[in-house]
C-alpha cells in the first residue's frame, strides 16, 4: 500500500496534515485519510458510501505505525470532533450512530478478526489491536455535540 502523498486540501493545511491519495487505500475504503508526519491518521472526506462508523472500527488496522489497541477515547474524541467539523450529521443520524457502529464491530469487526492468522495476533501491535477489537462496543465511540 502506497502512503505517497497528494497536495494537502483544506482540512489537511488546517491540521497541518498531509492527505493520502485514494489509491493508497484498500479498495473497500469509503474514505480518503490525512496522515501526519508523526503516522496519526483522520478521516477528511467521504468518496462514495456513508460508512463514517468504519473508521471506529478500522482506523487503527491499517496502519504499521498506529498503535496497538482501537483509538482511546481522547483520540476518538479528536476525530470526531475533526470528522463533524465537516461533516453534517442530521438528528436521525445521530440517533442511529450507536447502531451503526455496532453493525460495523459485527460486520467489518468480524472480518479483520477472521483476516488475520496467528502471527498478527502474536504480534504486539496487530494483537493488541484485535483484543480491543473483540471487547469494543458502540458507547467506546461516542458523538461529540
Amino acid at each position: 500500500m502506497s502512503t505517497s502523498p497528494s497536495p494537502a486540501g483544506p482540512l489537511t493545511a488546517d491540521f497541518g496534515l498531509t492527505e493520502v491519495s485514494a489509491d493508497s487505500l484498500s479498495p473497500w475504503s469509503p474514505v480518503h485519510r490525512a496522515v501526519s508526519p508523526g503516522g496519526r491518521a483522520v478521516v477528511v472526506k467521504k468518496i462514495a458510501e456513508r460508512a463514517d462508523a468504519m473508521a471506529a472500527v478500522l482506523l487503527h488496522n491499517e496502519s504499521a505505525s498506529a498503535p496497538g489497541r482501537l483509538q482511546d477515547a481522547g483520540e476518538w474524541d479528536a476525530f470526531a470532533r475533526a470528522y463533524l467539523a465537516h461533516v453534517d450529521l442530521t438528528e436521525r443520524e445521530r440517533e442511529l450512530w450507536p447502531h451503526a457502529v455496532d453493525h460495523m464491530l459485527w460486520e467489518e469487526g468480524t472480518w479483520a478478526l477472521e483476516d488475520n492468522d496467528a502471527d498478527a495476533w502474536a504480534d504486539p501491535r496487530q494483537g493488541g489491536y484485535l483484543r480491543g477489537l473483540t471487547v469494543a462496543t458502540p458507547e467506546d465511540f461516542p458523538l461529540p455535540r
